[in-house]
């Protein structure tokens, strides 16, 4: 059978190897971009599906009205709060002062006391922010991610001037003898790092662990060295239960996947049909894949040393191997705290007793240390309570605690510990 010229020319053609070629590549190509696309829509529909965010548009809060609204009264104590933190620490004789040195000095306590008198207006506004739920700085979601990213980081970075001027507010009741005050400041300031977690991503989750670690010196500080009421211990529990969950992190980083693929849309070669699109099918799919499988490890955490082996693998995909070791930090302070707070309301004072962790009416999860799995240390040293855990080197330093006097690095023991008694003091 004689056939056409045009389909002879094809026959022609298709005998030809570089054609050939040519054409399987594109059969190739077609399919790649096929099977990659069918699984990243899937991945999306299934994102979507739970309500989490797709992108930095769909982080944007339903309006708050503004007297619910925690940062109504955060602007409004954010010039006292900056000059708070400026004025301490450029006064004479209150540069060198080391927070967590006791006592406090008298020269230092009347000057904290004259500046925080000056600024006495920021107090009340902050304890109305602590007690909203909700918070919306009012960033503009319409940005592109750089100028998104620029706006979160300046309103993050406000919670560290709040926490600097609570913080030394709790130091100085403390050295007046007010040791429940002291405590329901620390509450203030779980209560902000709370609300800061609400500014999406990681960036504002690692700034409320700084906050948090605030808290936990100011309410560390006051346990140690007074009695704090029963109420008030409980109410401290009950806060600090709230911040060792993991949803806060689970949020973050959900976020994050939504600025990840965002920036994955930016670029310019996953519109290029030819092999740019396939790749950029195939790389956003195992991006949303390591999340995933980070997700899977927050739902059912186990120690440190376990769930460090498979987030270094997904590591170069998120960057998140820094954000899980802080994680761990968290948990091993903030269970630290929960610990010497069970210990002051079941020990009598003086006592040098150290009784067994499963005896302080805590879950058990709560006296594990996250690093090891095993239990946190416990020692009553002349000073007072040591609570901790051996931190990421597996190790047990003796208590040696990140932030101690003379203790550099991140290296050592993560927990609570009695406070340095200061040169002043020792004179």
């Amino acid at each position: 059978m004689k056939c056409r010229p045009g389909v002879q020319r094809i026959l022609k053609w298709a005998r030809n190897p570089l054609v050939a070629f040519v054409a399987m590549i594109l059969v190739a190509n077609t399919i790649f971009v096929w099977i990659t696309g069918t699984r990243l829509d899937n991945q999306l529909a299934a994102i979507r599906a739970a309500g989490d965010p797709l992108s930095i548009a769909d982080l944007a809060p339903k309006p708050i009205p503004p007297e619910q609204n925690a940062a109504t009264y955060l602007q409004k104590a954010q010039a006292d709060c900056t000059a708070i933190d400026s004025e301490f620490s450029e006064s004479p004789g209150c540069r060198d002062y080391i927070s967590r040195e006791y006592p406090m000095p008298p020269q230092v306590r009347q000057v904290l006391k004259d500046i925080l008198e000056a600024h006495a207006e920021a107090f009340p506004l902050l304890d109305q922010a602590a007690a909203c739920r909700s918070y919306d700085a009012r960033l503009d979601y319409s940005l592109p991610l750089e100028e998104f990213s620029k706006q979160s980081l300046n309103i993050v970075m406000n919670f560290r001037d709040f926490a600097r001027a609570l913080q030394p507010q709790a130091e100085l009741l403390v050295a007046e003898g007010k040791y429940d005050d002291a405590v329901r400041t620390s509450l203030v300031l779980f209560r902000l790092s709370r609300l800061s977690e609400q500014t999406p991503g990681v960036l504002a989750y690692l700034v409320a662990n700084v906050v948090d670690g605030i808290a936990i010196h100011s309410a560390n500080l006051a346990l140690q060295t007074g009695q704090v009421s029963p109420p008030v211990c409980d109410a401290l529990d009950a806060e600090l239960a709230i911040h060792e969950r993991l949803d806060s992190l689970i949020w973050a980083l959900k976020c994050e996947r939504a600025y990840v693929l965002d920036r994955m849309r930016t670029f310019t070669w996953r519109n290029c049909w030819f092999i740019g699109r396939p790749i950029w099918n195939w790389r956003t799919s195992r991006y949303l894949e390591a999340f995933n499988e980070y997700f899977v490890i927050m739902a059912n955490p186990g120690s440190y040393t376990l769930d460090e082996k498979a987030t270094r693998k997904l590591s170069p995909k998120t960057g998140i191997i820094r954000v899980h070791e802080c994680a761990a930090r968290a948990r091993a302070r903030i269970r630290s705290l929960r610990v010497l707070n069970a210990l002051h309301t079941h020990v009598a004072a003086g006592s040098d007793d150290v009784p067994e962790l499963s005896k302080l009416g805590l879950p058990v999860e709560t006296t594990i240390d996250p690093f090891t799995g095993s239990s946190l240390h416990v020692k009553k040293t002349p000073r007072g309570w040591l609570v901790y855990s051996v931190g990421p080197n597996l190790r047990d330093d003796g208590g040696k605690l990140v932030g101690d006097a003379g203790v550099t690095g991140d290296d050592w023991d993560v927990g609570v510990g009695p406070p340095s008694v200061g040169s002043s003091a020792e004179k």
